[in-house]
């Protein structure tokens, strides 16, 4: 509102620069203030240049803010929709964050060789804090037929068969330190390992049967398949799908309409946001 106002401001000063004879001219309704700003703008063009070309910082907020407005109304309708299909996700036998009785189940699609996963670990762990009926249960989906992300994710299931707490741990320290996967490997991952509490003989022949950690990993891309997700971090939670490591703000919006008990038609998210707009001018 103030950002408007100010804009508003400078138009006028610039127009009224423009020229001593608009002095007697000056409105006194909204509607004749629109009608005036319209004239001034048509009459004088350079003068509302110059003061755009003399605030681009001003500017170049504006319309930023106004880009992420109808980002987060885009956002809301999908979200929307989202919510009125069912979505099956096999989540038996994982770990889970939060606690554990929990009724709301939230899924990640995770990869430990993408760094907006990184980003998104403590935007879950402050909503983790904040909303304490809701859990996570890590999915991963490596992008990478080979290589050490498919490998960590094995690794991370063989881990979880024999316990669950030092599996999460597995996860983030692999998490936090994607440099020295990148950089090491396998090798990083070896030395993870070594400061596990967990039976190092029972790990090794986990990785070496290959089938339980197989099985779970080909479910995680299966469910993610069927829900088009091809990119991570992606999150599910009552059915509504959260893609991409969202700024705060957006996730808090998500969260809303997932958590809500009665969603509204996508078409209503757009007149109440036509609404709000219209009531802060």
């Amino acid at each position: 509102m103030f950002k408007s106002k100010k804009i508003i401001t400078l138009t006028l000063a610039a127009a009224l620069f423009a020229g001593q004879a608009y002095a007697a001219k000056l409105p006194k309704t909204e509607e004749e203030l629109k009608d005036f700003i319209i004239k001034t703008v048509m009459e004088n063009p350079h003068a509302v240049i110059n003061v755009l070309m003399a605030n681009p910082e001003m500017v170049l907020e504006t319309a930023q803010n106004g880009s992420k407005k109808l980002q987060i109304i885009g956002l809301k309708n999908q979200w929307i929709i989202d919510k009125r299909t069912t979505k099956e996700i096999r989540t038996e036998g994982r770990p889970v964050l939060g606690d554990k009785k929990a009724a709301i189940t939230m899924v990640q699609f995770t990869n430990f060789n993408c760094p907006h996963c990184k980003s998104a670990k403590a935007t879950m762990n402050g909503l983790l804090q904040e909303h304490k009926d809701i859990k996570l249960v890590l999915k991963f989906m490596p992008l990478e037929p080979t290589g050490p992300s498919i490998t960590a994710a094995k690794w991370y299931h063989a881990i979880a068969q024999q316990n669950p707490e030092q599996a999460l741990h597995f996860y983030d320290t692999v998490t936090d330190n994607i440099e020295l996967l990148q950089k090491d490997g396998e090798n990083y991952l070896k030395k993870v390992v070594e400061t596990l509490a967990i039976d190092k003989g029972k790990f090794a022949q986990a990785i070496f049967e290959d089938t339980a950690a197989n099985k779970m990993l080909q479910e995680d891309r299966e469910d993610a398949e069927k829900l088009g997700i091809s990119g991570t971090p992606c999150f599910v939670i009552n059915n509504v799908v959260i893609r991409g490591a969202l700024p705060p703000e957006f996730f808090k919006e998500a969260l809303n309409i997932a958590l809500a008990k009665e969603t509204p038609e996508p078409e209503q998210v757009k007149r109440f946001e036509k609404l709000i707009n219209t009531q802060k001018k």
